[in-house]
């Protein structure tokens, strides 16, 4: 019987539980064997990377819909609803689809077990789940963000056409390693033979372990171009990249640097054949990018910024860009972080932040808003300015009333936390 599709999310998030069980791609593998190796029909780009993985996925497929092309997306995690992790053209899957592809690999999964096999756990899921749709919807690409990593991630059982790296910095160090060079080599692992490998610009330690691994594959390694000329605003960036201007609407000057990797990566596929995906459709489809959630617009009287900004490296990059809008007064922020990479995220935030109240974004590792407040209190040295609400949307309510009609809100520190307030402001389909 096909579950219900509360019944479907509800078996895929408790899979969570499971993920213990299973270490590396071969539980993967043995799951998309049972299913008819799905993965081994479709045509691939991979993007891993710390930071910009969702932007630079985001530019990619608005790149090559503008170009004709019918393209898959799988990212994570979602903003406002689970099924926004799996889109067609920018469309998230269906209720009914998502729930019938779930219910066949659950049955998969019992069959296994059954074997004495280890149960598919929820990365797994996801994973096999969106290669089952983009192969039944017949996507001529499929865009595959990485999970954690790279060389481990149950991602990694695909040969893509393109494999990306966008910026490295120091996250899920407990997992990846404690330095840049340990966390670039994880990264480093999408690289295969006969595969174009891209990266952003990267600090020296990351960029050298990119190029031999690059080396080791055969392939000479694709360094994004920097950017020139650049005009940034809340409306987006203008830019020049090698004698071409271009056009991204998304805000903070870090989105240009993506933006230049993604078109790195659009050249590489113009290599390989794509031959529908011309610098016109480059250029326009890359002024029609939108990633929500990302230094996102969401109101003005008070302009309220969303950002999903969730480790150390996203939280500076927020900062910089909100530093060079020159606003004209230190934004109310609404924080809230789950249990990792705190300090030197605070340490960002209060460079731009006036008041601050802090709260619980919705998750059971979301930090406590009074003990984030303490370290707030610690570093600034003084508790003027900074509360608590437990709950997001009492924060946004008193930061609005704080912030004013001419101010401004800036809500950031978890995307869960985001999409809750995301969906209070404009709803699910907003």
């Amino acid at each position: 019987m096909v579950m219900e599709y509360s019944q479907a999310v509800a078996y895929i998030e408790g899979a969570r539980r499971l993920s213990g069980m299973t270490r590396g791609q071969d539980n993967i593998r043995g799951v998309l064997e049972d299913m008819g190796n799905p993965h081994k029909k479709l045509r691939f780009i991979h993007v891993a990377g710390t930071n910009g993985k969702g932007s630079t996925c985001a530019m990619l497929e608005s790149m090559l819909m503008r170009a004709g092309y019918k393209v898959g997306m799988f990212t994570s995690p979602y903003l406002q609803r689970f099924n926004e992790r799996f889109q067609i053209n920018g469309k998230p899957i269906e209720d009914d689809v998502l729930a019938r592809l779930a219910t066949d690999i659950r049955r998969v999964s019992e069959a296994r077990q059954a074997r004495g096999l280890p149960p598919a756990v929820y990365f797994e899921i996801n994973t096999v789940l969106s290669f089952l749709w983009f192969l039944e919807q017949q996507v001529d690409i499929a865009i595959i963000e990485v999970g954690i990593g790279g060389l481990l991630d149950c991602t990694n059982i695909i040969t893509p056409e393109v494999a990306v790296v966008t910026p490295i910095g120091l996250d899920h160090v407990k997992i990846l390693g404690n330095t840049l060079e340990e966390i670039a080599f994880q990264k480093a692992g999408i690289y295969k033979p006969g595969v174009a490998c891209v990266t952003s610009c990267q600090r020296q330690e990351a960029m050298e372990v990119l190029v031999a691994k690059a080396s080791q594959c055969g392939e000479a390694l694709q360094v994004a171009p920097r950017v020139s000329g650049l005009e940034s605003s809340l409306s987006g960036n203008a830019f020049t990249v090698l004698g071409e201007e271009f056009f991204v609407p998304l805000a903070g000057p870090h989105q240009a640097d993506n933006a230049a990797t993604a078109i790195t990566a659009a050249r590489q596929l113009q290599r390989r054949g794509w031959d529908k995906l011309t610098d016109k459709a480059i250029r326009e489809g890359l002024a029609q990018a939108r990633w929500t959630g990302r230094l996102e617009t969401i109101g003005h009287q008070p302009l309220i910024l969303l950002d999903g900004a969730h480790n150390g490296h996203g939280a500076c990059a927020l900062a910089d860009a909100i530093e060079g809008f020159h606003l004209p007064a230190r934004p109310t922020v609404v924080c809230g972080i789950l249990n990792k990479d705190v300090p030197p995220m605070v340490d960002a935030f209060l460079r731009f932040a006036g008041n601050i109240i802090c709260t619980r974004p919705d998750s059971p590792r979301a930090m406590d808003p009074v003990e984030l407040a303490a370290i707030f209190t610690q570093k600034r040295g003084s508790a003027e300015g900074i509360a608590v609400c437990e709950q997001p949307g009492e924060a946004l309510e008193q930061a609005v009333a704080l912030a004013g009609q001419d101010g401004c809100v800036v809500v950031c520190g978890s995307l869960y936390l985001v999409g809750e307030i995301r969906t209070r402001l404009v709803g699910l389909e907003g």
